[in-house]
C-alpha cells in the first residue's frame, strides 16, 4: 500500500515541476528544462518560454538609484526560515571582497531588518543598509554582486556583473532564464494551444454509459450556456465529472454569469435570501452570512 505522507503543496512551489500534475509546465530556459528532465519530470510536457520577471534584465538599467560603482550584498532570509546563517563569517567574507569599495547591504524582505542592520553596523559601520527598495536596479548600478541563496543572482550574471554566491555560478549560468523580453507572450501561446486542444478532445469524446453526465434541462433551467469542455459532464481532459462536481459547476456557473441579474428579496432576519433570475426558468435559496 502507498501512503502519501506528506502533501505536495508543503513543499511549495520548489517542487511543482516534479509532481507530474499538470499537462504543460513553462520553463525560464533549456538549462531549467534539462534540470527538470533528469529529476523524472516528463519532457514532452515541457515547454520553454522564459519566465517574465527574469526575461528582460536590461531594463533594470534605466533606474534612478543614487549610488554607482559600489559592491552589493543581497541577502537572504536564511535564518528565518530555520537554515544556518553565520552572519558574522557572511559580513567578513563582504568586506574582503569589497577591498575597500563601498558596501551597500540590501536586506531580504522577509528579514529581521532592525537585527541585520545592528549585525552590519558593528562589523562594516561604513556600509549603507536598505531594507526596502528595487534591489534589480541596485545591481544594475552596483561593479560586483554578493548573494547567499538569493535568485537576484541570476540578475547580475544577466547583466555581466563581477558575481559571488553559494550558488554553483556555472550552474547559475547554465540555467539563467531566457532574455528574450516576451516570455508572457510566449507563455499565453502554450495556453492556448492547450486550450484549443483539450477543447476541440472533449468535444470528440462523447460521454460513455454510466458516467455522469450534467443534464442539458437542468442547465437550460438555470440559464446556463453550455460551456465549452464540459458538455455531457466530462472535464476539458474527457474524463467524467463526479456528480457532486458537476452539481456544483452548475451553481457556481449560474451565480458568476447571472448574478447580476439577481433581485434579491431578503428575508426579515436578513439572514436568507431568495433570489429570482431574470431570463431563467430557476429560483435559488442561497443562504449567505452577513457580517454586521
Amino acid at each position: 500500500m502507498k501512503l502519501k505522507v506528506l502533501p505536495l503543496w508543503l513543499a511549495g512551489t520548489a517542487t511543482t515541476g516534479l509532481s507530474g500534475r499538470y499537462q504543460r509546465f513553462c520553463v525560464a530556459s533549456e538549462g531549467y528544462r534539462d534540470l527538470f528532465v533528469a529529476n523524472g519530470a516528463p519532457a514532452e510536457r515541457l515547454a520553454v518560454t522564459g519566465i517574465p520577471n527574469f526575461d528582460d534584465c536590461r531594463r533594470y538599467e534605466r533606474n534612478d538609484f543614487p549610488h554607482r560603482h559600489f559592491v552589493l550584498v543581497c541577502t537572504s532570509d536564511a535564518r528565518e526560515t530555520f537554515k544556518r546563517d553565520d552572519r558574522r563569517e557572511f559580513i567578513q567574507r563582504c568586506l574582503e571582497i569589497a577591498a575597500g569599495r563601498q558596501l551597500i547591504f540590501k536586506l531580504h524582505p522577509n528579514e529581521n531588518a532592525a537585527r541585520a542592520t545592528r549585525e552590519i553596523a558593528a562589523l562594516a559601520p561604513r556600509a549603507l543598509v536598505y531594507s526596502a527598495g528595487c534591489a534589480e536596479e541596485m545591481i544594475a548600478n552596483c561593479d560586483a554582486l554578493i548573494t547567499q541563496y538569493s535568485s537576484t543572482v541570476f540578475v547580475g550574471v544577466a547583466l555581466d556583473k563581477e558575481v559571488h554566491s553559494y550558488n554553483d555560478l556555472a550552474e547559475i549560468r547554465r540555467l539563467l532564464p531566457l532574455q528574450n523580453r516576451g516570455a508572457a507572450r510566449n507563455i499565453a501561446a502554450v495556453c492556448s494551444e492547450l486550450l484549443a486542444a483539450t477543447q476541440a478532445a472533449a468535444a470528440s469524446a462523447p460521454a460513455s454509459a454510466g458516467e455522469a453526465a450534467v443534464p442539458a434541462s437542468a442547465a437550460a433551467a438555470a440559464g446556463v450556456p453550455a460551456a465549452p469542455g464540459l458538455a455531457g459532464g466530462r472535464s476539458p481532459a474527457g474524463s467524467a465529472l463526479p456528480e457532486r462536481w458537476t452539481a456544483a459547476l452548475l451553481r457556481l456557473t449560474a451565480q458568476s454569469r447571472l448574478g447580476r441579474l439577481a433581485t434579491p428579496a431578503a428575508s426579515p432576519s436578513g439572514r436568507r435570501r431568495r433570489q429570482v433570475w431574470r431570463g431563467g426558468r430557476m429560483a435559488s435559496l442561497l443562504r449567505r452570512s452577513r457580517r454586521r
